[in-house]
């Protein structure tokens, strides 16, 4: 009789899972998604997960006894940890969770008795690491033995996920690698310049507050009114929204925009991305003294820049990285939005 496990990805729209013969695995057996209903403190979303869920299994015929187990992914900090006896939610703003045994509650739910609940970008971490860009030879855990990778997403904000040799490093309070929280304080001619021209940028403000795309937006749409602004100042003409993220016209400008008009020439927008990349540069170096990994993997909405983007942090990274580090190799994530799912069921898979 086949077994099976099954990954959960919770997002703030939606929720994805996948289902996964473990002979297989990380081939997807069969994928379901339900919307993420958030309304009245969160309360519908795991009884509509164990729903579909339950469904999903009826629709190919497998019984709960045949299930293993359920990973999930959370987007908010999971205490866990073999001196505790439960593993605790430690509130997840976006679905308006407070402290909640979410293991306990979708296990009496679904009646699989094994839940495993992680971070979401340790999830995704897991999931690259174990199956997709920092996959080394071989197959099983055996294979990522010694070896560590950093996950680092790049959207709204900054995610990230620490894997040493398999496994997540979750940290006692479940916070380990939000890289995207690290105060910084960068000073760059470009910095200056901004504030000189009167913009309302922080002088010290999360990783995040610099190098994720709106980052990349809050930053353009202050140096579109300096003197050559050029294609800047085009993209947020004729007025700025109060949003920050779109022209009067109603196109929303994106971090994309703002690479194409430096790699088009634009002055300014090369001054910007000279800023981007080099506090990159010191953030990750920042992270390499810690951990002192093998790779950084980058994913996330503006890794669609893809080598462009990777030789630019390289580079960067270079110039302020101790230089015990300075070999850690850039990989680009491969796994998409499927990198939850798969990290999720993988963390079944630990024992």
């Amino acid at each position: 009789m086949n077994r099976y496990i099954i990954g959960i990805d919770i997002g703030g729209t939606s929720v994805k899972m996948g289902l996964f013969d473990r002979g297989r695995f990380p081939e997807f057996s069969a994928e379901a998604s339900v919307l993420t209903r958030t309304e009245e403190g969160g309360r519908f979303i795991l009884p509509d997960i164990a729903e579909a869920l339950l469904e999903l299994l009826r629709g190919q015929g497998i019984g709960i006894a045949q299930v293993d187990g359920i990973g999930v992914g959370v987007p908010g900090a999971v205490i866990s940890g073999e001196e505790k006896d439960t593993t605790l939610v430690n509130r997840c703003v976006n679905l308006g969770w407070g402290v909640k045994d979410a293991a306990a509650e979708l296990a009496g739910l679904t009646g699989i008795p094994r839940v495993e609940v992680l971070n979401d970008a340790n999830a995704a971490a897991l999931g690259e690491a174990f199956c997709g860009a920092g996959k080394a030879a071989g197959t099983g855990r055996e294979s990522l033995k010694g070896i560590t990778t950093v996950l680092v997403t790049i959207g709204t904000g900054i995610g990230g996920g620490i894997v040493r040799s398999g496994r997540v490093i979750r940290g006692a309070f479940g916070s380990a690698g939000e890289i995207g929280h690290m105060k910084t304080a960068p000073q760059h001619p470009f910095l200056a310049e901004l504030r000189a021209a009167g913009a309302d940028i922080e002088a010290f403000a999360d990783f995040e507050y610099f190098a994720s795309a709106t980052g990349v937006i809050r930053l353009a749409r202050a140096a579109a009114v300096l003197p050559d602004g050029g294609k800047l100042a085009a993209l947020f003409e004729p007025e700025i929204m109060d949003s920050g993220t779109a022209g009067s016209s109603g196109v929303k400008v994106g971090a994309k925009d703002i690479f194409d008009a430096a790699k088009g020439g634009d002055p300014c927008a090369l001054r910007l991305r000279g800023f981007y990349f080099d506090t990159f540069g010191v953030g990750l170096a920042a992270v390499a003294a810690v951990i002192d990994p093998d790779a950084f993997i980058i994913g996330g909405g503006v890794s669609g820049e893809g080598q462009y983007l990777l030789d630019g942090i390289r580079e960067a990274y270079g110039k302020y990285v101790f230089h015990a580090s300075k070999d850690t190799d850039f990989r680009l994530a491969v796994l998409g939005n499927k990198a939850g799912m798969i990290g999720a069921a993988a963390a079944v898979t630990e024992e």
